[in-house]
C-alpha cells in the first residue's frame, strides 16, 4: 500500500477485549474505512486504495489474527464487530466503511454498535448461509487438520478448490501477490467458518434502524447466495442501492480494483456533496 508519502503509516487501538487492532492509514479527503474478507489481510485492498488515495483518507483495518493485529483467547463474530467499531470511534469523525465479503457482514453490525458509520459499501456481503453450513461436510475438520500439520499453502489450495476454483485458477492466484496474505491468515478461516455455522445467525429485524446511505456492490459473476444477500439486504436497507460489476466475480478487488474504486467514487461523490 502506498500513500503520496510512499509510506503508509501503521496505527492502532485497543478493542472492548483489550486486544490490539492494526490498521493503516494512507490519502488525504474523507475517511473511509476498509475491512477485508476471510482468507486475505489488508492489503488485498492495494489497488482500490492506489485508486481512491487523492481522495479519501483510507483506514485499512487488519482483522484480528493477522499481521500485526493482535488476538483474542476465543473467537466470536461479535468481536470483531466490536474491533470495528473501536476502529471507526478512534479515528474521531463519522465515517465510510466500506466491506468485502465477510467483512461487509462485519460493517452492517458495526453501523448497529457505533453512531459513527455515516454510510456503508457492501461487496458481496454473505448473510445468507454464513459459515460452515454452507460447505461440504467435513471441510472445517480437513482445514484445521492441514494447518495443524502446517500444510498451509497446500491449506489454501485445497479449501479454494472445495469452495468450487479449478486447479487452474488455484495456480494463478498463487502467482498473485495476495497469496502469502491467503497463507498467513489461513489459520483463522477454519474458525470463521465454524463460528458462522454454529454460533452465529445474522439478524434481519431492525433495520428501519439504519438509516445510512449504502452501496450494495455485487460482481455479474458472484455466487448465487451472495447475490440473494444483496437483494435481501436492498429489500430492508431504506437508503440502499446495487451496483454491479458487469464481468466479475467475488474477487473484484484483485481482477477490477479500477472499476470498484469507480463505483465507490461515484457513490461517495453524490452522498457526500
Amino acid at each position: 500500500m502506498v500513500t503520496r508519502d510512499r509510506v503508509p503509516i501503521m496505527m492502532n487501538v485497543q478493542s472492548t477485549d483489550g486486544t490490539t487492532i492494526a490498521f493503516w492509514r494512507s490519502g488525504t479527503g474523507p475517511a473511509l474505512v476498509l475491512v477485508h474478507g476471510t482468507l486475505v489481510d489488508h492489503a488485498c485492498w492495494d489497488g482500490v486504495v492506489a485508486a481512491l488515495k487523492q481522495h479519501f483518507t483510507l483506514y485499512a483495518i487488519e482483522r484480528r489474527g493477522r499481521g500485526d493485529s493482535g488476538d483474542g483467547a476465543t473467537f466470536a463474530v461479535q468481536r470483531e464487530v466490536e474491533d470495528l467499531a473501536a476502529v471507526v470511534n478512534a479515528i474521531g469523525s463519522r465515517v465510510q466503511v466500506m466491506g468485502h465479503s465477510y467483512g461487509a457482514l462485519l460493517a452492517v453490525e458495526a453501523a448497529r454498535l457505533t453512531p459513527n458509520i455515516a454510510g456503508l459499501l457492501l461487496y458481496d456481503p454473505p448473510m445468507i448461509s454464513f459459515g460452515s453450513d454452507e460447505l461440504p461436510a467435513g471441510t472445517v475438520e480437513q482445514l484445521e487438520a492441514l494447518v495443524a500439520q502446517d500444510r498451509r499453502d497446500e491449506a489454501v489450495g485445497w479449501l479454494l478448490q472445495r469452495l468450487g476454483r479449478s486447479p487452474a485458477e488455484v495456480e494463478a492466484l498463487r502467482a498473485d501477490p495476495t497469496w502469502a496474505g491467503r497463507v498467513a491468515s489461513i489459520h483463522t478461516v477454519a474458525r470463521e467458518m465454524r463460528a458462522g455455522g454454529v454460533e452465529y445467525r445474522f439478524d434481519w429485524s431492525g433495520f428501519e434502524k439504519i438509516q445510512q446511505p449504502t452501496l450494495l456492490l455485487q460482481g455479474e459473476l458472484s455466487p448465487a447466495r451472495l447475490r440473494a444477500s444483496v437483494s435481501a439486504l436492498h429489500a430492508l436497507m431504506p437508503n440502499s442501492q446495487v451496483v454491479t460489476l458487469e464481468g466479475q466475480g467475488h474477487a473484484g478487488l484483485i481482477t477490477a480494483p479500477n472499476e470498484v474504486a469507480a463505483k465507490v467514487l461515484k457513490f461517495l461523490r453524490s452522498d457526500l456533496d
